[in-house]
This record gives C-alpha cells, structure tokens and sequence, in this order.
C-alpha cells in the first residue's frame, strides 16, 4: 500500500472541494487483484450447472481526510471494483464533529445500516452468496445509496460501549445522483429510514437494526411499505469467534416475504490460517396458496495468508435452491489474492 502525507491545501483543492478550511490532509490508495475458481453444480428438476470456472477481479481502494479549523474532520473513500463493470462499489463522504458524533453522506453502500447486514465471522465469502438465500444480508440495502446518516458517539457504560445510527434516504431502491444529475426514481419504493444499535463489551457485539420504506402501489402506501429487521451478536475468544444472526425481510409491492436465521463459527488457527463452518437457513413465506419454502446452505472456508498472498476456498452445500424443493446444488470457490 503506498501512502502519502500530509500534503498541503492546494492538493485538496480537486477532489476534496468542501474541505477549503482544511489545514492538512492524509491520502491512502490500496487494493488488491484476485483470481477465482469456481464449480457450481446442482441436481434435480431444470438444472443447469457449469460455466466458465476461472474469473479475475480487480479492487482499488481510495481514502482522503483533513481537519478543518474548527476541529471537525471531513473523511472519504471510494472502493472500486472491476466486477461492477469498473465502477465504483461503495463511497460515502464522513463529516465527524467530535462529541456530537458524525454526518454520513452515502453516496453508494456508505450507511452504517448497510454494514450490519450480515456480522457472521467468515474465512471467505458469505454462505448466501450462493442459491437464492440473499435476503439473509438484504437488512440496509435499500436505504444505503444516496443517503445520509446520523451517527453518535459511543457512550461507555461500565465494561460496555453504546452507538446508535440513524439513516435518512429519500429515494429507496436506487442508485444516488451525480451532483447535478437528475434525480433517480423508482415504480416500487419511496423515501426510506434506516436505524441501528450497537452494544459491545466483554468481547461480545450486539447489533439491532430496523429498516422502513414507504411503498408505491395502486393500493396505498401502507399496503405497499418495505420492512426489515436484524438481530445478531458475534462473541470473540482468544481465537474462536462464534456468532448468530436472524433477519426478517416485509418485501414491498405484494412480493413474497422472508425470515431466516444462521449461524458461523471460525478458529484462527495461528496469524496465518483460518477456519470455518456455517449454516443459514431463510424461509420464503406462503403466498396465495403457495407452499412456504426453506433453502439451507451449509458452509466450509478457509483462510490462508502468506507472503503478501492469501489463499481461501468456501464450499458451499445448499438444499431447496433458490427456493425448489426439487434442487439441490454444491458450490465451490477457490480465491488467490494479491495485495498491494
């Protein structure tokens, strides 16, 4: 990772326009180049496996922060990814007051909420990043581009830490504007609140999150209106970190809802070698007389770092695919990153 310091205003002037009262700033670039392998098979009614196994991606991470003369600070970052088609994946602009905690401005996945969607410790990918399980890390996804968020400052209770978060965005489902761009829009959903909690001490984490957004139907608002909700906690001993996480998903516009819940268990071995199991299990409620549906995916991943080289792999075992009682499927994805 190359890092450049302290570099005057007039290096700011460009890409940090707001931070005029800035005395100095610190950039940050970093990123890393991955290749993948990946077999994906699946059995049963309809189903299709195979593929091009081999793939390549490419990320790039940018960072800046200043402090303006009144003490606040004024961050960014922007993380760009090559498998989004060289956009860019997630960026958010940070004003931090102090005491009085911190300003988010989420231009895409930049919200605290959107953070919390899944906190399961895992050696590699998620385990519902395969099938039709994605509702399990749905909570914030709605809220968190063109966005802006509230967040306090922890306040220390005893052994324990408390912050909360609140999300405000005024066109759910869509990507944000470019500054002067016009304004997106969307047939389904209409301004959208987002807020968590999150308690931690004694080497455990509780997150809380609640996510509404206003709906748009021939039947009304009310009718139409988006929900989720997510608990989870993450306990970390020495090298054995263990957590648990439910998640309910109220879909807008009459689509089918989902509840589900899961858990992770990883051991650090030593610094350099990782190991994990995971399951999840998520329900796509009944609908009109169609039968509820469970898909569970049962996971095992691992984590090897050396010489600036990481080497992971997750095998993923998934029943009911995508919601078929009559498919079942087997995921494997070996990953070889470079950082840099």
């Amino acid at each position: 990772m190359n890092k450049f310091k302290k570099l005057g205003l007039t290096a700011l002037a460009g890409s940090l326009a707001a931070v005029t009262a800035a005395q100095a700033a610190d950039y940050s670039i970093g990123g890393a180049a991955v290749v993948t392998y990946m077999d994906d098979n699946k059995e049963g009614s309809n189903a299709v496996s195979g593929g091009n196994a081999i793939g390549q991606n490419t990320n790039v991470d940018f960072s800046a922060s200043g402090e303006l003369e009144n003490g606040f600070t004024v961050s960014m970052y922007a993380y760009m990814n090559d498998g989004n088609g060289g956009s860019i994946s997630s960026t958010a602009m940070t004003l931090g007051m102090g005491d009085l905690g911190s300003i988010v401005f989420a231009e895409a996945a930049g919200t605290r909420a959107n953070g919390i969607d899944d906190k399961l410790p895992y050696a590699y990918e998620e385990a519902y990043d395969v099938g039709g399980a994605g509702e399990f890390g749905a909570f914030g996804a709605v809220t968190n581009s063109g966005s802006i968020e509230y967040q306090t400052p922890n306040f220390e209770l005893g052994d324990f830490s408390l912050g909360f978060s609140a999300a405000y965005d005024p066109q759910g489902g869509v990507a944000n504007r470019d500054h002067d761009a016009v304004t997106a829009s969307s047939a389904t959903y209409g301004a959208g609140k987002a807020y968590t909690a999150t308690l931690s001490g004694m080497g455990a984490t509780v997150y809380l999150g609640s996510e509404t957004v206003d709906g748009i139907g021939s039947t009304g608002a009310a009718a139409n209106e988006y929900n989720s909700a997510l608990g989870a906690i993450l306990y970390s001993m020495g090298p054995v970190s263990l957590g648990y996480q439910e998640v309910y998903v109220d879909s807008a516009a009459g689509a089918r809802d989902y509840e589900g819940d899961g858990y992770s268990i990883a051991f650090a071995v030593n610094d350099d070698l990782t190991l994990q199991i995971a399951e999840i299990e998520v329900e796509r409620k009944a609908v009109m007389g169609t039968a509820a549906v469970t898909e569970k995916n049962e996971q095992i991943g691992v984590s090897y770092t050396t010489g600036g080289m990481t080497f992971q792999v997750s095998q993923v075992d998934v029943s009911n695919y995508d919601y078929n009682s009559a498919l079942s499927g087997e995921h494997l994805e070996i990953a070889l990153s470079f950082a840099f």
